[in-house]
């Protein structure tokens, strides 16, 4: 085929067309609170920290392809974690008895409160 009949020829001259389209089209130098479409590119732009960024879908989160055993601080499993559980285990200790001394809180209360 041609080169001029590939699309990325066609991508090159739209974004020649839209850059040109600026040069002819200068903005002002000064910016204000009304200016429409300052105002659409800054919502478009997600900033870290921003509280809204939980509402928005968006396909830069990346995750860890694999569950990660869970952990005292809540920390997920970052999108390179290759899978691999290198703990010595305490974790998994700390949490079965945390568990287990849940469950004993809670069979103990079923039998207090039994014969009411």
């Amino acid at each position: 085929p041609r080169s001029e009949d590939r699309p990325t020829d066609y991508a090159r001259e739209d974004r020649s067309a839209e850059l040109e389209q600026r040069h002819t089209h200068p903005q002002p130098f000064s910016k204000h609170a009304d200016d429409k479409e300052l105002n659409a590119e800054q919502r478009r732009k997600s900033r870290w920290g921003d509280p809204i960024n939980a509402f928005r879908p968006s396909a830069e989160t990346a995750r860890s392809a694999f569950v990660a055993p869970p952990n005292r601080y809540g920390i997920e499993a970052g999108p390179r974690w290759d899978g691999v559980d290198r703990s010595n285990g305490f974790e998994a200790r700390l949490f079965a008895s945390r568990n287990r001394r849940t469950a004993m809180a809670a069979d103990a209360h079923r039998l207090s409160v039994q014969d009411l």
